[in-house]
């Protein structure tokens, strides 16, 4: 696949190669699980990226994740995740925990530290869950570069009566992107309150974040500065003469 031979010229059959080359193959394969359980309107198994469509100099992030800066030594913290506040909603908490575990968003791996999460009120008869990186002291140590986002002011300086304009809304956005590898192990998640089996001994369920999550004070830069990255392929041929870019 080219992605190999990409692999191949850049650096022969060095160890490191051979490391890039099965990491490649872990997440080709992960693409074509993911995409076998799509259907039309879904990604039923988790999405990916499909990173051979994107340029290169991107594969090797698309699997492991953009690079974060760390400012000073990684925290520890291992304090139990409670229980909603309102019991009434523990089945809907449970319900969206089960949606990232069966995507693959949450797996099982090392765990060094724990995040933690909780749930707000969406609508009537609905919550949203909130994944806190805060408490933990996981944000704390991250730096963030500032990027600006256009308002509907500064949008509109660029918009003419000739300009082609599109609502794009990409769901699960964050977790569409992965999480640097390194800071994995201190992206845990406590779900034993959540489980439906009582374990034996006092055991945790102890689970950990892959993706970039919510919370997480680097995820924003992270996936705009990715999606940004791929945008020249989005709008296509700019020579096109059918092409509105």
């Amino acid at each position: 696949m080219k992605w190999h031979q990409f692999c191949y010229m850049r650096g022969g059959k060095s160890k490191e190669m051979e490391k890039e080359m099965l990491d490649s193959v872990e997440a080709g394969v992960d693409c074509i699980r993911r995409t076998v359980a799509a259907d039309v309107w879904e990604w039923s198994g988790g999405s990916c990226l499909l990173f051979w469509r994107w340029e290169p100099r991107y594969w090797k992030e698309t699997w492991d994740g953009a690079r974060a800066w760390i400012k000073s030594d990684l925290p520890g913290c291992w304090e139990e995740q409670r229980l909603p506040r309102e019991r009434v909603n523990l089945t809907q908490v449970k319900k969206k925990l089960d949606k990232v575990r069966m995507r693959r968003y949450i797996v099982e791996g090392t765990v060094k530290l724990l995040t933690s999460f909780f749930d707000v009120t969406k609508g009537d008869n609905d919550i949203r869950m909130v994944y806190n990186a805060k408490s933990s002291g996981l944000n704390e140590v991250l730096w963030s570069p500032w990027f600006a986002l256009h308002t509907m002011e500064s949008h509109l300086r660029a918009v003419d009566e000739t300009t082609f304009m599109g609502d794009n809304d990409i769901g699960e956005m964050f977790l569409n992107f992965m999480l640097d590898k390194r800071l994995r192990p201190y992206a845990g998640v406590d779900l034993t309150a959540f489980s439906d089996h009582e374990l034996p001994g006092g055991d945790r369920v102890y689970k950990r974040w892959e993706r970039c999550l919510m919370g997480l004070c680097c995820s924003q830069y992270f996936t705009n500065q990715d999606f940004l990255g791929q945008e020249p392929f989005l709008k296509g041929d700019c020579k096109d003469p059918c092409n509105v870019f």
